[in-house]
């Protein structure tokens, strides 16, 4: 299992949506070259932590469970239980994947030569199968890597109240805005709490890895101080 600070604690806080291809290609990068290979990794397990919860709230366009599977099992040979353990504790506040989908996609990636694997066996217990990625997965993934990332596009079921208002009644409306703002103040609240314990010194002073790193958590908190500022306005003329 890959060393990374949980944050389950944080998840009623944020809304759970998909990953963005332009924030993977930030979180794996450094599998790929861009970052150390200890940056991310056991090493100094704190650093990929905010990472991992920036991408948790990224809006748009999504990679494929496939590619995920694939960036996990390229930083540490895992089996499906500490793949299906990784989406429980970590990967599951921004990507959605039952156990059942996760063990079919290790299979089809398995037969399509994207992944490899091999049994140990096990006291008392089946074999465990050990999955690695292959020659063919890295160059698959590098080549999903390379392509260019289209705008990101939100998917936001109260764009659609607010379209849509006027059919059960504008209080209402005010009280799902109300709602809304309280989840984003805490997603911000905690991108700037990760931002004190993890990137208090200046950003000159920081290796490129980290700046890159800390690069995604000010988009995310620029995001979320966008949408507040949207909510004031909104607030505003839905009391006029």
């Amino acid at each position: 299992m890959l060393a990374w600070t949980p944050f389950e604690k944080h998840n009623a806080a944020a809304p759970t949506t998909k990953m963005s291809q332009r924030m993977v290609v930030v979180f794996v990068a450094e599998r790929w070259g861009t970052f150390p290979a200890y940056a991310m990794g056991g090493i100094c397990p704190n650093i990929s932590a905010p990472a991992m919860q920036l991408h948790a709230y990224a809006h748009g366009l999504t990679m494929s469970l496939k590619h995920l599977i694939l960036a996990l099992v390229a930083a540490r040979e895992s089996t499906g239980y500490e793949i299906t353990k990784e989406f429980d504790e970590v990967a599951g506040f921004f990507w959605r994947a039952t156990h059942q989908q996760v063990y079919r996609e290790l299979g089809d990636m398995a037969d399509t030569r994207l992944l490899r694997f091999r049994e140990v066996e096990q006291q008392g217990k089946p074999d465990k199968k050990v999955y690695a990625i292959t020659a063919k997965g890295r160059k698959a993934f590098e080549a999903w890597f390379r392509e260019p990332t289209d705008p990101p596009r939100a998917a936001d079921p109260l764009m659609i109240k607010f379209f849509a208002a006027e059919l059960v009644g504008i209080d209402e409306l005010r009280k799902q805005l109300a709602e809304a703002r309280a989840r984003h103040e805490a997603v911000l609240a905690t991108y700037e709490a990760i931002q004190v314990q993890h990137y208090s010194e200046p950003m000159k002073k920081m290796p490129r890895w980290k700046q890159l790193i800390f690069m995604t958590l000010r988009l995310g908190m620029a995001r979320e101080r966008a949408w507040l500022e949207w909510a004031d306005e909104s607030e505003k003329a839905l009391r006029s």
